[in-house]
């Protein structure tokens, strides 16, 4: 066979040839832009988690003011790419999560002019002091994702810093109202992965204490802090705070200015109004290594103990040791001494105690026959005894009183022959207390303005209290009342339960600003069987027995205006002073006492409000103040809303869905008397950890049956400590952490509208996945109002679902998150909405939060606003003597059928071409009519650039809708 002269076609191989070129150049594609996208998207996506896992980071360390605990976060660094068969990945990107300035002592908070009484005045006396802090930061390092933001925490905001701007992912917590809550960052931490990292947030330095503190007399009070941002940025995280006026009552910062530059830094200066006293609370919190301790820098006394004693008698000095943070310091050694020539002496191993976990100590005086009857000297140091240094040793007559860690007690002995008894009065605890209106004292609030103070009776004898003195130490909280008609504790302004006797006073000196005459102004000592509008006789206590005095309640008092404000005594401080009698012997004793520092109570509770007409969602929260035992019950009392008939509030149905760490079980659940859950912990619940119980198919009830507020006791069954929150069924705005929530307007008597609703989570927060919204439409539905009974729903934007619950005569939407965050906007959108004349118009909208609270907007059936029109009426052109230099005066007119016309703007370009504008002019405040503006050319310069005449004039109009018309005219 012969093959050489074969020209057959080889269309086989040419064709794999091509199929395989086509597969390169589609891998290529595939190789050099999807893999990237998708790559970029990861990288996105991963950057948005880390905004979450830094708030959390954030939340950890804030909440160590106050008490909270230890804690541990994580923060995924680093991402990693999707395997793909064929593709090619770059390396994993990683991050790096690192502290800034926390060991360098330029990088401080400073606090300034800010003066304590007593003995912390030894170390808060108006000079300035700082302490360092510094910046968490975490820098990302993609490998697409090139516009990816630095996260940084600071002064407890989280934010994001991008190249020309930055973005808040948090509030502030700092200044809140007159409470100053400042937290240091301490420590060295530098991780840098594509991995996970965990930050073990460690409390240095924490307690549950406030220091009062005012300005020095001469300069506010003010906060320095160190700070990338810039002032301006600093006054808008602020602003609920920020009142440079003084007109605001609950808004205290008059200033917020830039006071100098630490390299990246600016030192940021916020000062507070004047003659006010401030809640001062501060922590220390390590993170990473290189975390230092912190010593004693002052002591303060607790309770100063018996002013007198009889020889072969004793009194009780309790004193605190504090460090620089105002915050207990455990196991420093305290000394003391008795300087005179003929002393008592102290029950303690060389007159030297330990202080215990609360930083406190106490001595115990002891004097005998020996005893000099003359004023004794007292003296108790921190510091190391050094012979001869008179500064430091308590035994010599020149002791420094004023030294922060020194502290001077006056005792004056008195001769046994006087037959004085041995024993004294002693506190036992302190609470802040509400009594929730159940004796129709007609304080219906639910504010624990109310103080229990609790002593025993250490001597073997009866005494007979005849005085009480109290004296806050926040002087603006001048007032005590308690509106009752009877008598008991709670009742009266005071009262002392004495199990011999009781003692009550009842006062009315104030004849405006409570529903009747009632209260008396404070400080003042009160004669428990003489002084008050009625009164009993002074209170007799058995020997070795405890007693209590209630004092209720505690306002701020402004007598110009008539006007009471009930005050949350908890953490505040009070002087008082008991005087009493055994076997016809007087004595007084003061103690301070600040109910915040009582053991077992809430340092936060909250019961989340609704919207009327719907079954719907609700949470429930508290945070203890101190650890939560396991097996130890908190009771929720929800008497007061629960309510059928008229239905206010119905928990019949209700189902307890989750009990964060334990278990919730309802105790009573249908009866209007008792409705109550008992939650009880699997473990120990931390001080500062908040517990959640979330509940599902509450029914609330509609807005006219509403009694708003409900008040929702929690009470712990290991103290019996009680704290009460409230909250409303309602249309209207509180704290739903919603914004931007908006309701769109509907034309009037037309059918088959689409209306659109809007909202937004607040700055900072999240809307999570599962996470429940409901839209209340009720107030809107009516015959000559709107029609929703053949509406549909469905969500336009943000994800999630949506669905009516009711749409008869009562109209509520449920809106289902599937994970929204901060910068989302979710748009549900009705369509079938038909209207009448809106008769009624406008109506309320309201949201629940099934995690927050309430939020309220509305909207109007109202004809569609109509554009606005303009027209130019005459234009006249003053040319000066070189070039096209000259003036272009131009009369319009505008004209908006709805009057609703808020401005205009003239511009002069050199052709209609409106390539070169040359003026332009403007007026906010145009509301219509004939106007005339002038505009101007002062370039000599300029030559026509192909127009004919040589200007072009454009005048445009608009309304408060940003509708707009516009008119051109050459001259």
């Amino acid at each position: 066979m012969d093959l050489v002269g074969d020209r057959r076609a080889q269309s086989v191989q040419v064709g794999a040839v091509l199929l395989f070129a086509v597969l390169v150049v589609a891998f290529s594609s595939y190789q050099a832009f999807v893999v990237p996208q998708q790559n970029e998207e990861i990288e996105f996506n991963h950057n948005q988690r880390v905004h979450t896992q830094m708030q959390d980071l954030r939340n950890a360390i804030v909440s160590q003011v106050g008490g909270g605990s230890s804690a541990a976060v994580s923060v995924t660094l680093g991402t990693n790419y999707p395997s793909r068969a064929v593709a090619v990945n770059p390396g994993p990107p990683s991050g790096s999560l690192r502290t800034n300035g926390t060991v360098d002592a330029s990088k401080a908070f400073t606090v300034s002019n800010a003066v304590a009484s007593g003995e912390t005045g030894d170390l808060w006396d108006g000079s300035p002091r700082r302490y360092n802090t510094g910046t968490l930061v975490y820098e990302p390092n993609y490998n697409l994702y090139g516009s990816a933001p630095t996260t940084y925490y600071e002064h407890s905001v989280a934010y994001n810093q991008f190249r020309s701007d930055a973005l808040p992912l948090s509030g502030q917590t700092f200044v809140e109202g007159r409470r100053i809550s400042l937290v240091a960052l301490n420590g060295s931490l530098g991780r840098s992965s594509s991995g996970t990292t965990t930050v073990d947030v460690e409390p240095v330095s924490q307690s549950t204490r406030t220091v009062t503190v005012t300005d020095d007399g001469t300069n506010p009070v003010s906060v320095s802090l160190l700070t990338r941002l810039s002032p301006t940025q600093v006054q808008d995280l602020l602003d609920e705070e920020y009142d440079p006026g003084g007109t605001d009552p609950d808004a205290y910062v008059t200033s917020v200015s830039k006071t100098g530059e630490n390299g990246p830094f600016n030192n940021v200066t916020i000062a507070f109004e004047s003659g006010v006293d401030y809640r001062l609370q501060m922590a220390k919190v390590g993170v990473g290594s290189r975390v230092t301790d912190e010593e004693d820098a002052y002591v303060t006394v607790v309770d100063s103990g018996d002013a007198t004693v009889t020889q072969s008698g004793e009194t009780e000095i309790v004193l605190e040791v504090r460090d620089a943070y105002n915050n207990p310091v455990e196991g420093v050694t305290v000394e003391a001494s008795d300087n005179s020539s003929s002393p008592g002496s102290f029950a303690a191993m060389d007159n030297t105690r330990r202080t215990d976990q609360d930083g406190r100590v106490t001595f115990t005086y002891n004097t005998d026959g020996s005893t000099a009857t003359t004023p004794h000297q007292l003296n108790f140091t921190t510091t190391e005894a050094i012979t001869g240094d008179v500064a430091v040793t308590p035994n010599l007559v020149s002791f420094d009183a004023g030294d922060p860690k020194n502290v001077t007690r006056t005792v004056t002995v008195e001769s046994e022959s006087t037959g004085l008894p041995a024993g004294s009065v002693t506190l036992a605890s302190a609470l802040a207390k509400d009594d929730d209106d159940a004796d129709g004292d007609g304080d219906a609030n639910t504010v624990p303005g109310g103080v229990d103070l609790s002593f025993q009776n250490t001597y073997n004898k009866e005494i007979t209290v005849t005085d009480i003195d109290i004296r806050p130490a926040d002087t603006t909280i001048d007032a005590l009342a308690d509106e009752s008609a009877g008598t008991g504790p709670t009742d009266n302004e005071y009262y002392v339960e004495g199990d011999v006797q009781d003692a009550y006073v009842d006062f009315s000196q104030f004849s405006s600003g409570f529903s009747g005459r009632d209260g008396v102004p404070i400080p003042r000592e009160t004669d428990l069987d003489i002084d008050g509008r009625i009164n009993g006789d002074n209170a007799r206590v058995s020997a070795g027995t405890t007693f209590t005095a209630y004092l209720y309640e505690f306002y701020r008092y402004d007598e110009g205006s008539g006007t009471a404000s009930n005050v949350d005594m908890r953490g505040e401080q009070l002087l008082v002073s008991l005087t009493y009698t055994v076997d016809s012997v007087v004595y007084e004793r003061t103690y301070t006492v600040s109910p915040a520092d009582t053991s077992g109570s809430f340092s936060s509770t909250r019961a989340t409000g609704l919207v009327p007409n719907a079954k719907q969602e609700q949470t429930l929260t508290f945070t203890p103040s101190t650890t939560l035992p396991s097996g130890t019950t908190v009771t929720i009392n929800l008497d007061d809303p629960q309510t059928v008939s008229p239905l206010q509030v119905d928990y019949g149905s209700a189902s307890i869905a989750s009990a964060g760490g334990g278990s919730a079980t309802w105790v009573s659940q249908s009866d209007d008397d008792q409705t109550r859950i008992e939650y009880t912990p699997s473990s120990d619940v931390a001080a500062g950890t908040q517990v959640t119980i979330r509940l599902t198919d509450v029914i609330a009830g509609d807005q006219s049956d509403q009694s708003n507020p409900y008040s929702v006791p929690f009470t712990r069954a290991d103290t019996g400590n009680t704290v009460t929150d409230d909250f409303s069924v309602t249309r209207g705005a509180g704290t739903s952490a919603l914004d931007s929530v908006s309701v769109d307007n509907l034309d009037p008597n037309t059918g088959s509208q689409t209306q659109q609703i809007s909202f937004s989570p607040a700055s900072g927060t999240t809307l999570p996945n599962g996470e429940t919204v409901y839209v209340d439409l009720s107030n809107a539905q009516g015959a000559d109002d709107v029609n929703y009974g053949s509406a549909s729903v469905t969500v336009a934007g943000g994800g999630g679902s949506a669905q009516f619950l009711e749409q008869g005569s009562d109209v509520v939407l449920q809106y289902t998150s599937d994970g929204a965050t901060d910068g989302d906007t979710i748009t549900l959108e009705l369509t079938g909405v038909s209207t009448g004349s809106g008769a009624n118009s406008p109506y309320t909208v309201g949201f629940s939060r099934s995690d927050a609270d309430t939020a309220g907007t509305t909207f109007e059936v109202t004809a569609a606003n109509q554009p606005p029109s303009v027209s130019i009426d005459q234009i006249t052109t003053s040319i000066g003597g070189s070039g096209r230099s000259g003036d272009v005066t131009v009369e319009f007119t505008g004209t908006d059928p709805d009057n609703d016309l808020t401005g205009y703007t003239v511009e002069l370009y050199d052709s209609s071409a409106k390539n070169n504008r040359l003026d332009i002019a403007t007026d906010g405040g145009y509301t219509g009519g004939t106007a005339t503006e002038t505009v101007s050319d002062t370039d000599s310069s300029n030559q026509p650039g192909g127009g004919s005449p040589p200007y072009y004039v454009v005048v445009t109009v608009t309304d408060s809708n940003g509708q707009s018309d516009t008119a051109e005219q050459s001259t």
